[in-house]
């Protein structure tokens, strides 16, 4: 039995909070004759402790904000931490590979290390443009601290290979909820008079919000009746508001439905509902709601990009996302065509197949641990 630390202090935002939720779940339920966990999260709280009682969780830490307090993270307080706790090796869901005693495992998903696309970043402020190039250099600086990665598709590990010349990249998939997916599956498609078209994300630029409207623009000159449904409206944040008077501005809010944020199960409803989910993004690792499509059978609409055909296949309506036009002339192509509907959704049936659970994927993943533990 050896000592497992796991860092998982910035998994506080987006599909991350889910997922750290189910990966605890799942490390909680490992045979207790294994390993040792040790978890590191923002300020467990009493129900975390009572609902993982096998898992250790380490008290009183904070999630890092400013440079400095990343910096003293990285290179101090996680190798104090393991020191403390006699750990044998850190698995690190964090942004940087830390120094450590130890043997690391590192969870990579941070697609801005392996994209080389600069011109995305002039969708960021000065201030985040400094950020993001400062953690890039700090991530290259520090890689070699890893002794394996874990990705979570074939393409990532073909570009993470491709800056780290090294062979001890491990894919595995993203877990599904099988309850969930029971639950909420839709077993007919949802056709409407008036299509809809779900985009189930906050709004960060590399999510290329902003495309919709020119999108809508296209479509009502054509008079093609459709919705967007957003999960932001104007009270989540500037940049949210400011998109919302523009859909205004346009005499476009007849094309949009604005939800703001919401609960797990509310958004699962509303995926439910809506003809299909679309992803006009940028860049991603994997983006989870290509899963969720896959398992809930919602057909997909999403940028033609390496990463979304790796985890989509031939289940989704690939368009150019910088492109109103293209994007505009796949949704009216397709989403009143029952047949291509159908083909796409028998197309997603079979990639579903081969997904896995959150408990396989850790069990994948406490794998890849007792293999690095025995070399």
């Amino acid at each position: 039995m050896a000592n497992i630390l796991v860092n998982l202090m910035t998994w506080n935002t987006g599909g991350g909070i889910g997922s750290k939720q189910s990966y605890l779940k799942a490390f909680n339920s490992l045979k207790q004759d294994q390993h040792k966990f040790y978890i590191i999260i923002s300020n467990p709280s009493e129900d975390d402790i009572r609902a993982y009682p096998n898992l250790k969780f380490v008290d009183n830490l904070t999630p890092p904000i400013k440079i400095i307090e990343k910096v003293f993270f990285y290179e101090k307080k996680i190798a104090i931490i393991s020191k403390s706790l006699n750990i044998d090796l850190l698995l690190n869901f964090g942004d940087i590979p830390a120094r450590v005693p130890t043997k690391q495992l590192f969870y990579f998903d941070w697609p801005y290390a392996v994209y080389n696309n600069f011109s995305l970043w002039l969708r960021f402020k000065p201030k985040e443009i400094i950020s993001k190039l400062a953690k890039r250099l700090y991530f290259f600086l520090t890689i070699k601290r890893c002794d394996s990665f874990i990705v979570q598709t074939n393409t990532m590990k073909n570009r993470l290979r491709f800056v780290h010349k090294k062979n001890n990249i491990y894919v595995v998939d993203v877990g599904f909820d099988a309850m969930e997916a029971k639950n909420y599956q839709s077993n007919e498609l949802v056709i409407n008079k008036t299509p809809t078209l779900i985009y189930p994300t906050a709004m960060y630029p590399h999510k290329n919000m902003n495309i919709l409207i020119d999108v809508a623009k296209i479509l009502k000159l054509q008079n093609f009746k459709l919705k967007f449904v957003l999960t932001i409206n104007s009270l989540s944040g500037n940049s949210e508001a400011n998109f919302c008077k523009k859909v205004l501005k346009a005499g476009l809010d007849d094309y949009f439905v604005f939800l703001g944020r919401l609960d797990r199960s509310e958004l699962l409803e509303k995926i439910n509902n809506s003809t299909a989910i679309i992803m006009p993004t940028l860049i991603e690792t994997y983006g989870l709601p290509y899963l969720e499509a896959q398992y809930l059978r919602k057909p997909m609409f999403t940028s033609r990009r390496d990463f979304s055909e790796d985890v989509c296949g031939n289940s989704a309506f690939y368009f150019d996302p910088l492109n109103p036009n293209d994007i505009a002339s796949v949704i009216i192509k397709n989403i009143n065509n029952k047949d291509k509907l159908l083909n796409k959704l028998l197309e997603s049936d079979k990639l579903l197949d081969k997904r896995i659970t959150w408990q396989k994927s850790t069990d994948n993943i406490n794998n890849i641990i007792n293999l690095m533990l025995n070399n």
